[in-house]
């Protein structure tokens, strides 16, 4: 959830006279590099881009929008706030504490679309589009491909699927999961309360993935210098690096700092699971398959968000 502090210039002004209401389906018109906040209450978002200057609009539910030129939008800021947010669970209560997250410098000129409303909506975007920030607030999924830039995605319960994406991300779920395949970033924050948070065959020059009850999962992918961090409460934690001549490295528990190549160092930390480290794609290792089975699963796993079964009080082994 966005702060109403320094976020507030973030979102564009959402406290808006609407403008165009109950949308069903519109093409705006946009100029070069667009930004767009969409900021839905339920429902689903799916982003797509494409080689048009429009930005294409359609809805089963209720979406207001509105066109702000360059002049209209308010300064961007360099940093944006998360609200902390809390779940309750059958192990007490999971909490997503405050957190910041700085933004690149989005240099030019930019106009924007800010949209609200509900239901199950897909929006096309330019495929220059310099920000994406797209919010649900209760329950709903969020599908992006193919985009590059910087994304911001938040839901409070549901899945954030993110597929052949470039640039600066931050993703977060309160009660759901968080997917990534293909895709390559400067920088990358992903978290969630209940779910697991998986990244399958991606770059990362700097990543932070945590998740409070589900498995994180690094799968496949390369690093930079990082800082690169993968944790877990409950959860278990596997990091397969393409390529890594480091050898494996299992813990029952605690923490665990690994180096795959020169300069590159890799935390990972699981209070109540275990961590587990390789080369290359988890899929290879069969032995590691054949005393984690759910590690293939969450790899493979795509649509709509289950709902999570909380992990028992003890200590899982691979």
């Amino acid at each position: 959830m966005l702060n109403s502090g320094r976020a507030g210039a973030l979102v564009l002004a959402l406290c808006f006279a609407v403008l165009h209401a109950n949308a069903r389906a519109a093409d705006i018109p946009v100029g070069p590099s667009p930004i767009l906040n969409a900021q839905l209450t339920s429902g689903s978002v799916t982003i797509r881009v494409w080689n048009r200057p429009q930005v294409r609009i359609t809805t089963d539910g209720r979406i207001d929008w509105r066109y702000l030129t360059t002049a209209q939008i308010p300064h961007i800021p360099s940093e944006i706030d998360f609200w902390s947010q809390t779940a309750t669970t059958p192990l007490g209560s999971v909490t997503l504490p405050l957190e910041a997250f700085l933004l690149p410098a989005l240099p030019g000129n930019h106009d924007a679309v800010t949209l609200r409303g509900y239901g199950a909506t897909t929006i096309t975007m330019p495929a220059q589009t310099a920000l994406i920030v797209t919010r649900i607030a209760g329950r709903g999924d969020i599908t992006i491909s193919d985009y590059r830039g910087t994304l911001v995605a938040t839901t409070n319960a549901g899945a954030i699927e993110v597929q052949r994406v470039a640039g600066t991300a931050y993703l977060q779920v309160l009660r759901g999961r968080i997917f990534v395949a293909d895709s390559t970033f400067d920088r990358v924050r992903a978290r969630s309360g209940v779910g697991p948070v998986v990244f399958s065959s991606c770059s990362a020059g700097q990543i932070v993935e945590t998740s409070a009850l589900g498995a994180v999962i690094y799968d496949d992918g390369t690093l930079g210098q990082g800082p690169a961090h993968f944790g877990s409460e409950f959860g278990n934690v596997a990091v397969g690096i393409s390529g890594a001549p480091a050898a494996m490295h299992h813990s029952p528990g605690g923490n665990t700092t690994v180096t795959f190549g020169p300069g590159s160092a890799v935390t990972a930390s699981s209070a109540h699971g275990s961590v587990l480290t390789y080369s290359g794609a988890l899929g290879a290792h069969r032995d590691l398959l054949g005393r984690w089975p759910r590690g293939a699963v969450l790899l493979r796993t795509h649509g709509p968000a289950p709902m999570m079964r909380p992990p028992i009080r003890r200590r899982r082994r691979f």
